[in-house]
C-alpha cells in the first residue's frame, strides 16, 4: 500500500467509531493510501500508566509514523473543530508532515459565532475589530476555522474542504472525506480515480 494517512477526528467518540474507521480505511485504500485510525492502536497499559497516557502515547507514535495528516475539522461541541484533532493537526505540522482537513459543515468561523446568541451582537471597536458580547475580539478573516488551522493547511497547498450542501453528520457521511482523499491524491501524485 502507498503512503500512510493519520485520520484525526472526533469520530472516535461515536458509538460505531470502529466501523467508521474501517470505512475510512477502505476509502483510503481505493486511492492507494493506508489509513491509520486512532482506535487501531494497541494500548500498552504498563503498571502505573493511565489509560489517558497510553492513548496519548499510542496516538503520537502512530501520528509520527504517518506520512500525512488528515483532520476532520467539522465543528465539535461548539463553533470550532475538536481540540484533540486540532492538537494532532498541529503536531503533524510541527513534525514537517503535510496536513489536510475537511469539514461537514459549510461556512466561516464568524458565521457560526454570529449564530450563537451569547456572542450577539458583534460591535465594532475603536480599533476597527469586531467584538462579541463577552467583550473579546472576534477573529474575522473569512476562514472556515481559526487562522492557525487554515494557514497550516495552506502551507500544504489546500484549504478546508467543505460540502457543496450542508451535511450535519459529524463523521458518518464520508462524501467530503472522500473528496479530500481525492484532493490529497492529486496533490501528492497518486491516482485521482479509485483503484478498486
Amino acid at each position: 500500500m502507498g503512503r500512510s494517512i493519520y485520520l484525526a477526528g472526533p469520530e472516535v467518540f461515536l458509538p460505531d467509531a470502529a466501523a467508521i474507521g474501517e470505512r475510512k480505511r477502505r476509502i483510503c485504500a481505493q486511492y492507494g493510501f493506508t489509513g491509520l485510525f486512532p482506535l487501531d492502536n494497541g494500548l500498552d497499559l504498563q503498571a502505573g500508566t493511565s489509560v489517558a497516557a497510553a492513548i496519548f502515547g499510542a496516538n503520537m507514535k502512530m501520528l509520527a509514523g504517518a506520512d500525512l495528516i488528515l483532520a476532520n475539522l467539522t465543528p465539535f461541541r461548539g463553533v470550532s473543530a475538536d481540540v484533540g484533532t486540532v492538537f494532532e493537526l498541529g503536531a503533524g505540522y510541527a513534525m514537517g508532515k503535510p496536513v489536510f482537513g475537511y469539514s461537514n459543515v459549510r461556512g466561516t468561523l464568524i458565521e457560526r459565532l454570529a449564530a450563537l446568541t451569547e456572542f450577539q451582537p458583534f460591535k465594532a471597536g475603536a480599533d476597527d475589530r469586531l467584538y462579541a458580547a463577552d467583550g473579546l475580539a472576534v477573529e474575522d478573516f473569512g476562514l472556515a476555522d481559526n487562522l492557525m488551522i487554515a494557514e497550516a493547511l495552506h502551507c500544504s497547498g489546500t484549504e478546508i474542504i467543505m460540502p457543496d450542501r450542508e451535511v450535519v453528520d459529524i463523521g458518518r457521511d464520508l462524501g467530503v472525506f472522500e473528496r479530500c482523499i481525492r484532493a490529497i491524491a492529486a496533490l501528492t501524485g497518486f491516482p485521482v480515480s479509485p483503484l478498486g
